[in-house]
């Protein structure tokens, strides 16, 4: 009884530490969405991220796609960019659904980092409510599991 007492609480401590995660990154989408939908063109990523030192530890990038799929801007280059992004299913859904919530990818490979990722993203949107690209945030699937590592349940 004792024992499945205690897989009861590990399992919920294990699915609270995931939606957590998953709910503070999303946050952290809807302000940067909210920010660069008030002033697309000054909206700065990289600043942005540089003064949220404490976020940063809850993704690996952050990146603003364009409706063409293109990533404009990225947390980790001060300059702009026009690079194609690799994993467009969240893109694509964002298009089809008018705009959607927010969206989790499948794991996948990067193609730039050569790392096992997870893309967590928002649309953007036009003043006149039409889709104007997506912000995204790529998790490393370990940030998921972390929790996992640090308990020890003993041998048996």
């Amino acid at each position: 009884r004792h024992t499945e007492q205690n897989g009861r609480n590990l399992t919920n401590a294990f699915a609270e530490h995931i939606h957590r995660t998953i709910a503070s990154v999303d946050q952290i989408l809807l302000r940067i969405a909210a920010e660069h939908e008030r002033a697309p063109d000054a909206f700065d990523l990289h600043a942005w991220t540089q003064r949220q030192e404490r976020l940063q530890s809850l993704f690996t990038k952050l990146v603003i796609v364009d409706r063409d799929g293109h990533i404009v801007q990225d947390s980790e280059k001060s300059e702009r960019i026009l690079t194609i992004l690799g994993q467009r299913e969240n893109l694509i859904a964002h298009q089809g659904q008018g705009g959607a919530g927010l969206l989790i990818s499948r794991p996948f490979l990067d193609r730039i980092s050569g790392e096992t990722t997870v893309q967590l993203s928002r649309p953007l949107k036009r003043p006149d409510g039409a889709f104007n690209g997506m912000v995204a945030a790529f998790i490393a699937p370990e940030a998921l599991s972390q929790l996992y590592d640090s308990i020890d349940i003993g041998p048996n």
